[in-house]
């Protein structure tokens, strides 16, 4: 287990429905298909495992990151650590997911963000260094 440093995780939600399938309206209203609740209930535990606490969950006001939020705040009994960020909406907006980081590493110590791909693996790239690439429902530890 991870304790006594700065953690940021970097979150690609799970895995999507098709928009057309699901009857979502538009890509806002996309949920998580049968898969990727499972696949976010695996990686909850295991972050569970890795980091034993998380200070805040900031998500995408998307509907499949909240999904990816909910999931894993329940395996960490921290629903009330959710916190919606409408700039991580943005899938191509680096900059705005870098600035949150800063502000919510300031106040926080374990720091889960959950977004979309691709700021969310450029910005993984860009803080470790080396080559990261998201799938869906993946994350990166990061501690300094």
């Amino acid at each position: 287990m991870i304790m006594n440093k700065k953690i940021l995780v970097l979150m690609r939600h799970s895995i999507a429905s098709d928009m057309y399938e699901s009857g979502a309206k538009n890509d806002f209203e996309r949920p998580l298909s049968s898969a990727g609740i499972a696949k976010a209930k695996e990686q909850a535990k295991n972050l569970k495992a890795a980091l034993g606490n998380i200070d805040i969950i900031a998500a995408s006001p998307l509907l499949r990151a909240v999904q990816t939020a909910e999931i894993t705040a329940a395996e960490f009994n921290a629903a009330d650590k959710i916190k919606p960020f409408p700039e991580l909406a943005d899938s191509m907006d680096v900059n705005a997911y870098g600035e949150l980081i800063k502000d919510l590493s300031a106040k926080y110590s374990k720091v889960l963000l959950i977004g979309h791909n691709p700021a969310i693996s450029a910005l993984a790239r860009e803080l470790c260094g080396d080559y990261v690439s998201l799938s869906a429902g993946d994350y990166k530890i990061m501690e300094s």
